[in-house]
């Protein structure tokens, strides 16, 4: 694999955050749909619905003044009428522009069915308009059969065709909300299957590539615990462990395999040398043998001389003192020969022991050739005393 750990994980992190930022884009757009639906909704079609009502309740108004005008004797009653009317006919006017003004959004411009009601709110309006002010002007003026007139041929059949269209305009309002309030919940409840899709897309995404990762790491890891665990158990350096990767993972076993090739060199190493010691030691312990069994003739030997010796003191005894001095010199001869066997054979124990020591047992050994030639020193003395004595 040639990407390291820590690129893996920056990858992973890297998705994951790619997943997060394509879900929040998602959920940022649900949200930036809803705030235009329901803005259309409050803003718009219940504006519009609600301005189409007040427009409806001043005409209603209009109309109760402008006949109750008709029915009152007085012309400070009238007067009074009067003002209540002029106040419904403002707050129709002042509706009527702020509908106008709803219906020029340009975000949001008129269907055609309210465009066509808008049409017949606008041709109906300044004929009803005009016959409710002249109904109340002919009232101020006392003119009550002609304002009666007004209102039966003008006013009522006016305001009566522009309070249908303000109802229908209202209801078509209040249905266009009702289908946009509808279109809000399916576009919920669609935004909410597909960002549950997109969630489960990502959430299996994510797992999959945690799933990677953690394969990629922990399988190397596993492979390179079980190897040092079988290690540890057989010793056996001959093996290796085997590299599949480029990263991290795979440069620690890389650097496991060259530890071992030390290792295995170091203990060949070993082998050799302890294969030259032991061979070294072999050869050492042969010689000393051979020493020691020469050193021991040469005692038995001088024994055999010391008891010839002897002898030779009992029919010689003019020489005694000459004998008894080579007999001692003898015995001093055998016992030294005795006493470089043990050292021998106290040489070889120590250099099977301890390798360290074979120089030293070498030197002894080399003492004891000395001691050695001494003793056949004294001997060829003895032989040639003994020699002598036989001539006298």
């Amino acid at each position: 694999m040639k990407l390291s750990v820590a690129q893996r994980l920056f990858l992973g992190f890297a998705i994951t955050l790619i997943l997060l930022i394509i879900c929040n884009v998602f959920a940022l757009r649900i949200v930036h749909n809803l705030r235009n639906d329901l803005n259309e909704i409050v803003n718009v079609n219940t504006a519009k619905m609600h301005k189409a009502s007040k427009i409806i309740d001043s005409v209603q108004e209009m109309r109760i003044q402008y006949r109750q005008i008709i029915l009152e004797d007085t012309p400070e009653q009238r007067a009074k009428v009067a003002e209540k009317y002029q106040a419904a006919k403002t707050t129709l006017n002042e509706n009527h522009e702020k509908l106008k003004a709803l219906f020029s959004k340009p975000d949001f411009p008129p269907l055609p069915e309210e465009a066509e009601i808008l049409k017949q709110i606008a041709e109906v309006m300044p004929g009803a308009m005009s016959g409710a002010d002249k109904t109340i002007e002919l009232a101020m003026a006392g003119n009550i059969d002609e304002a009666k007139a007004m209102v039966s041929s003008t006013a009522s059949p006016m305001m009566s065709q522009l309070n249908k269209h303000l109802r229908d305009l209202a209801l078509v309002e209040e249905r266009l909300n009702d289908e946009t309030v509808k279109l809000t919940e399916d576009n919920v409840s669609a935004a909410q299957t597909t960002l549950t899709t997109l969630t489960i897309v990502a959430l299996i995404l994510g797992g999959i590539t945690a799933l990677w990762i953690t394969r990629s790491i922990t399988s190397p890891l596993n492979t390179m615990q079980e190897f040092m665990l079988s290690l540890g158990k057989d010793f056996d350096f001959t093996r290796r462990v085997t590299v599949n990767s480029d990263d991290e993972i795979g440069q620690s076993q890389r650097s496991l395999n060259t530890l071992l090739d030390s290792v295995q060199h170091s203990i060949q190493q070993l082998n050799r040398v302890g294969t030259q010691v032991s061979s070294s030691v072999s050869s050492l312990s042969n010689t000393s043998q051979e020493m020691s069994q020469a050193s021991r003739g040469v005692s038995s030997a001088a024994s055999s001389m010391a008891a010839g010796i002897e002898e030779v003191t009992v029919s010689i005894s003019h020489v005694a003192d000459q004998a008894q001095e080579c007999d001692r010199t003898a015995r001093e001869a055998g016992r030294l020969a005795s006493t470089g066997g043990s050292v021998i054979e106290s040489t070889i124990i120590s250099i099977n022991q301890i390798a360290d020591q074979v120089r030293n047992s070498a030197s002894q050994i080399e003492s004891l050739k000395d001691r050695t030639a001494s003793i056949n020193a004294v001997v060829t003395v003895i032989k040639d005393i003994a020699d002598q004595t036989n001539l006298l």
